[in-house]
This record gives C-alpha cells, structure tokens and sequence, in this order.
C-alpha cells in the first residue's frame, strides 16, 4: 500500500488552496479599505456645503463659555430647549485655536465665519475673548457656529 496522494486529490487541493488564499486576501482588502475611509477626515467640500444658522444679534443671549458648558453637562434636554439655534454673545478664554475656529474648553468650540478667519492670526491662547455666534447640535457635545469676534 502507498501513502503517496492520488493525483486528482492532490490537485484538488491546491485548487482549493489558491482559491482560499484569493478569497481571503480579497476579504482583508475590503476590510482595510472599510476601516480607511471611516477613518478618514471629511474633505473640505463638508465644509464649503456647510450652512450655519444665522445669528440673529438683536437677540443674543451674554453668557461665559464656562456657564454654557455648566449647562449642557447639567441637563442636555434643557440645554437644546434654552440655546440651541439661538445667537449668543459668549466670552471666555481661548484654550486653542484650530484652523477653522476657536475652542473654549476641553470640548467648546467656536467655528469663526468665513470673513472672520483672518482674524484667528491675532488671537493667542490663553486671551479671553467675546464671539457671537448661534448654538448647534454636534456630534459629541455641542458647537457655536458662524461666529464673528466681538473683542
């Protein structure tokens, strides 16, 4: 008796073989393509489409990053009831400033109007400012949109 494979069963099996090894880099593929482009930062087009709520300034609400902030971690429902779509005339201290914007604290953020970019160059961390702004929903927290400098 020989233990040697038949030919039929040999080849079968590297048929079986490459067919596994194609199917299963096809699958790693897909899934790496999956994971990059969920990963992937929106292209600035996101932005260019990107309408804010107008500011309405004859009824803008003082208030200070940090008690706007308060709110929003006190009572997310109430927060939306009192704020959201409307203009606020916000002051705080500048933690950093980003390409885009101005963020507050660890997670307000102050998205500056188009005509208003210019002005980031002239703002430093740690300087406390005055924007206006309208309060939108976002992701994670919470966002103030079109936003000019006030001082």
């Amino acid at each position: 008796m020989s233990n040697a494979p038949e030919p039929a069963n040999k080849a079968a099996a590297i048929i079986f073989m490459i067919v596994m090894g194609v199917g299963g880099a096809w699958v790693v593929g897909n899934i790496m393509k999956s994971a990059n482009e969920v990963t992937q930062t929106p292209p600035d087009s996101v932005w260019e489409e990107y309408k804010a709520t107008p500011r309405n300034p004859s009824q803008a609400i003082d208030v200070s990053a940090a008690a706007l902030y308060a709110a929003y971690d006190a009572n997310e429902v109430r927060f939306k009831q009192q704020y959201e779509g409307k203009t606020v005339n916000m002051t705080g201290t500048i933690y950093t400033i980003f390409d885009k914007g101005i963020q507050f604290d660890s997670s307000t953020r102050c998205y500056l109007a188009s005509d208003q970019l210019s002005k980031l160059v002239q703002l430093t961390k740690g300087q406390t400012v005055t924007v206006q702004g309208t309060v939108e929903d976002s992701l994670i927290s919470f966002r103030i949109a079109d936003c000019v400098v006030l001082k």
